[in-house]
């Protein structure tokens, strides 16, 4: 994020609030921000920004802390290969493995400051109690990975897309427009055009229809499809 971005104008507004008046025209202007830069935010999202980012004492040293920590935690994932627990990173948070150059922190401010990823987050309404036998692994991870489909994939970065999805449509009758982007604009441009895209299939002339959206981290996947063909 820009620190002189309208979302940390919007952030440093609401800290400065002293009327619940102002508050909300800041919390307005936050999600205006947070909207164009990823699309709209879920209320549980602007909840835990405000719990943890926002409450009394914050200020944008606590946001450069918060935001090495996630670095390292990331980083840290990607080098041994799995998920580490958030309170493994607080506890390192406090012994100065973690954002060592920034303000020092308990493990508790540390683990208040970071929410939960992963299979925590991921399982969190998948948890239950079972008194008679040993619970079973449940990961909505897992099933993903076992039952994935093979879907044929185009990158909206790619400047002959279009010529791309025509082909694709016709000879799969199914596939997935992709964007790694942060902002919605490839997306946003692709959804306008998509309905009058026409693709030949044999000797006839189809439009592909969109069957859902899906967001996650900064990918955003478009699945378009020819209802006859994948029935």
């Amino acid at each position: 994020m820009n620190p002189a971005g309208p979302a940390a104008t919007a952030m440093a507004e609401l800290r400065r609030a002293q009327s619940t008046h102002t508050a909300e025209a800041g919390l307005q202007d936050l999600r205006e921000a947070w909207t164009a830069l990823s699309g709209p935010p879920r209320h549980a999202a602007v909840a835990a920004l405000s719990t943890r980012l926002l409450r009394p004492g914050s200020d944008t040293a606590s946001d450069r802390t918060a935001l090495r920590l996630v670095e390292d935690w990331i980083k840290l994932e990607q080098r041994l290969g799995v998920e580490v627990d958030a309170r493994v990173v607080a506890y390192a948070a406090s012994r100065g493995s973690f954002a060592a150059d920034e303000r020092e922190l308990t493990a508790d401010q540390a683990f208040s400051i970071l929410w939960p990823r992963g299979h925590q987050a991921r399982n969190q309404h998948l948890q239950y109690y079972q008194g008679y036998g040993q619970e079973a692994v449940v990961d909505r991870a897992l099933v993903t990975a076992s039952h994935a489909e093979q879907v044929f994939e185009i990158d909206l970065e790619d400047s002959d897309w279009i010529v791309q999805y025509q082909a694709a449509l016709a000879e799969h009758g199914q596939l997935d427009l992709v964007s790694r982007s942060r902002g919605n604009h490839a997306v946003a441009a692709a959804l306008v055009l998509l309905p009058v895209l026409p693709a030949d299939r044999d000797a006839l002339r189809v439009y592909g229809q969109v069957r859902n959206i899906i967001r996650h981290s900064d990918r955003t996947t478009v699945r378009v499809e020819i209802r006859e063909a994948v029935q």
